[in-house]
């Protein structure tokens, strides 16, 4: 079966290196990511013959399996890399401490020049599917 995750969060933060003199072909900028992602996963009520400490009533996977508290991260991990090649996730905190895997994005990257502000040179609009690969250790 499929696992579910619920009430997931994710927020990240970029900077990107573009080379200005990339004539006749341009290429795409390199980017470092940082994400903060935060989700849980519920998990079945382990049986408890004892009734010291019963299930919680109601709470049921699609499958009628009851659940228990749900078991949840939250951290940061950090990426970096330029398209179209995947991106390499190199490292995380937190509860995702040591965090390595990628980033595909299936999409090239385009903008349009009237987006990026003459004086900063920011990206003011952009946008940019993801896959995220995110592989951590379990050290719960």
């Amino acid at each position: 079966g499929k696992l579910v995750f619920k009430n997931i969060e994710i927020a990240y933060k970029s900077v990107c290196i573009v080379t200005k003199d990339q004539d006749p072909i341009p290429s795409s900028p390199t980017c470092f990511y940082e994400f903060e992602l935060a989700y849980c996963v519920p998990t079945p009520v382990v049986s408890n013959p004892d009734k010291t400490n019963p299930p919680n009533q109601g709470r049921r996977t699609l499958r009628g399996i009851p659940l228990n508290d749900n078991k949840c991260r939250n951290g940061r991990f950090t990426a970096h890399g330029s398209g179209p090649d995947n991106l390499q996730i190199t490292g995380g905190s937190d509860d995702f401490f040591g965090a390595f895997g990628q980033i595909k994005t299936p999409n090239p990257f385009d903008f349009d020049q009237a987006d990026v502000d003459p004086d900063t040179g920011d990206l003011e609009t952009s946008s940019i599917d993801m896959i995220i690969e995110l592989c951590f250790y379990d050290d719960r």
